[in-house]
């Protein structure tokens, strides 16, 4: 190559090259803003808002991690809770069920399910308990569990005869039964304390009962994205670290995304332009000056 000719070439890249750079340098970068005026929430720490039927409360938000979270309180949620029992029918120790404490330090109870009544002949469907026994815990030393199909019994020292009776005839020993509809307070960690539940279910291995609770639902909230609420779409931004704005013109806040993820793209692509005509800079200074033969 001619050592005039590839100056020529050098000269012309390099201002393809100052060019890209320029434009970087002084293209203002288009941001994801939602002024007050746009805004349909401002919310803080402590506040509560509705969407919907629902009603939230903001219980984290630091504006300068962008991030925030709603939590929504119900306080008539129904919930289920299914204890697996010992079966009288299977011969099963009468501690072989779960345990239930009624109150939050309170003795456990065993659940045992009576032997389900015997079937008639017409009856297409498996019988099922009737009855659940709910038994303290107790020494098996001092009292000699036997267990039948009709319940617990226990051995006791009737005046210096060993006697045979139903653990519901023991004053030390505390036991209760309960049938389909009947209700029972019991301790109920996940709600951190006492519930009224009501036996909904009672089938040959276990015993259902349903309870009304709390239930707390929460929404994270993060800066610049969209999120979900209540089945409605908010745009979240973060002006201030004590406060957050929420539009719900989606359309708006999803096109100054595609404004900023063009500008990337434009900026990607001269750093490109910048990055060829650098190696083609070198290339050329090369061949320019490189000793022609004869």
């Amino acid at each position: 190559m001619q050592l005039r000719a590839g100056i020529v070439y050098i000269v012309l890249f390099l201002v393809i090259t100052a060019g890209a750079y320029a434009v970087i340098a002084t293209a203002e970068a288009p941001e994801v803003v939602i002024d007050e005026a746009d805004a349909d929430y401002q919310i803080e720490q402590g506040d509560d808002f509705t969407v919907g039927d629902l009603t939230y409360n903001v219980s984290e938000l630091d504006g300068n991690a962008g991030t925030a979270t709603l939590e929504h309180v119900n306080t008539e949620a129904v919930f289920d809770v299914t204890w697996a029992g010992a079966s009288a029918a299977d011969g099963d120790s009468w501690d072989a069920g779960d345990s239930v404490q009624l109150e939050e330090e309170g003795v456990e109870y065993y659940v045992y399910l009576y032997a389900p009544p015997e079937a008639d002949e017409d009856e297409e469907d498996e019988p099922v308990p009737e009855t659940v026994l709910f038994v303290e815990d107790f020494d098996e030393d001092e009292f000699t569990p036997i267990e039948r199909e009709d319940g617990v019994y226990v051995t006791v020292d009737d005046d210096g005869d060993e006697r045979v009776v139903h653990v519901s005839e023991v004053e030390e020993i505390d036991s209760f039964e309960l049938e389909l509809g009947d209700e029972l307070r019991f301790f109920e960690a996940e709600q951190e304390g006492q519930v009224d539940g009501e036996i909904v279910e009672i089938d040959a291995e276990s015993v259902t009962l349903e309870y009304v609770g709390e239930e707390v639902s929460t929404v994270s909230l993060e800066h610049n994205e969209v999120v979900l609420i209540n089945g409605e779409e908010f745009g979240v931004h973060f002006p201030h670290p004590s406060y957050a704005y929420l539009t719900e013109d989606i359309e708006s806040f999803e096109a100054q995304h595609a404004a900023v993820e063009e500008h990337h793209d434009r900026v990607h692509g001269l750093w490109w332009v910048i990055g060829l005509s650098i190696v083609t800079v070198i290339l050329l200074t090369g061949l320019a000056f490189m000793p022609v033969r004869g």
